[in-house]
């Protein structure tokens, strides 16, 4: 799969049995999309390492259309939020952190205080932070500072994140991890 990225399924598959095998990996409902991604984002954060600065740039992509989980059955419109790990000079290391998530919309007679306690669109960019920081650390093995290195990561995000009360980066000012 590697190699024919672009390709469609039938054109990577080398036989009939390896692309019933392909499909039937990915329609399980066991499969979920963070377990597919994790090792490639182990391997990102591993190449950060070796950088004095990363850049840990946040957005969102609209998926229309898309089928996310056998059991949710049908098609709808997801959104897919990524923070990708990139140099100053522009070179992709790769992904860091990706969570698939829809647009909440505003229940009739929502109050003011029942909308600021449920998950908002606008959480997905101080999830996504708090989503590196645990890869570091289950990097570390569960320790902080034991993956530490000369790395600074610099949370990049565009003006969805100025939503948020406070200062959701706090958690990402320190050095690496």
């Amino acid at each position: 799969m590697a190699e024919y990225v672009g390709q469609s399924l039938p054109k990577q598959m080398n036989s009939w049995n390896t692309l019933k095998s392909a499909y039937r990996f990915l329609k399980s409902p066991r499969i979920m999309p963070e377990q597919i991604g994790s090792g490639h984002r182990a391997l990102t954060l591993s190449r950060c390492q070796s950088h004095p600065v990363v850049l840990c740039v946040q957005d969102d992509t609209e998926i229309h259309g898309v089928r996310m989980t056998a059991r949710k059955g049908g098609k709808s419109d997801e959104i897919l939020h990524s923070t990708l790990a990139v140099l100053p000079d522009g070179d992709l290391l790769g992904i860091l952190d990706q969570r698939w998530f829809k647009r909440v919309k505003r229940k009739k007679g929502e109050t003011r205080l029942e909308r600021s306690r449920r998950w908002r669109e606008t959480d997905v960019w101080s999830d996504a932070v708090v989503g590196v920081d645990s890869l570091s650390e289950r990097m570390a093995g569960g320790s902080q500072g034991a993956f530490e290195s000369a790395c600074r990561m610099i949370q990049v995000a565009d003006r969805a994140s100025d939503n948020l009360g406070g200062n959701p980066f706090d958690s990402c000012t320190h050095a690496f991890p």
